[in-house]
This record gives C-alpha cells, structure tokens and sequence, in this order.
C-alpha cells in the first residue's frame, strides 16, 4: 500500500509513522480520523487527544491503511 500525507475515509484505522522530536526515534501509532466542526483531526486508538493537519505536518507524519480491524471483538 502507498503512503499518504493525510488519511482518508476509505478505511476506518490507519498507522501513522512519525517522529515528534527532529532527532527523535520513530513512532507508529493506530489512529483514526475524527472530523469535528468540518475539520479533520487524528485520533490515536484509547487517546481522547486529537492532532490537526498542521501537527502532523511538523512530526512529518506518513499513514498507511490498516487492512485488517486491529481490534479484539469477542464471540
């Protein structure tokens, strides 16, 4: 799958790989995308916090679609 500067509607979870700090080791993160107000955020899986276009522009932010659903459903 190709990488993305900022994910779609197309799939419900996608990984996000980013590096907060310039120097700082990279991070990969299930997140969501969360639309408030008509604008779209990020939303990190079980975080209340969410991060606009321009925050993930700074970390320098790339996002894959997550093909499967990462999460546990039970029978």
């Amino acid at each position: 799958m190709a990488e993305l500067a900022w994910p779609t509607s197309e799939h419900k979870f996608w990984w996000m790989e980013c590096r907060i700090r310039p120097r700082g080791r990279a991070r990969v993160v299930l997140v969501t995308v969360e639309n408030h107000d008509g604008t779209e955020y990020v939303k990190p899986w079980e975080d209340n916090n969410c991060y606009p276009r321009s925050i993930c522009e700074s970390w320098k932010a790339r996002f894959k679609p997550c093909e499967s659903s990462p999460i546990f459903e039970p029978i």
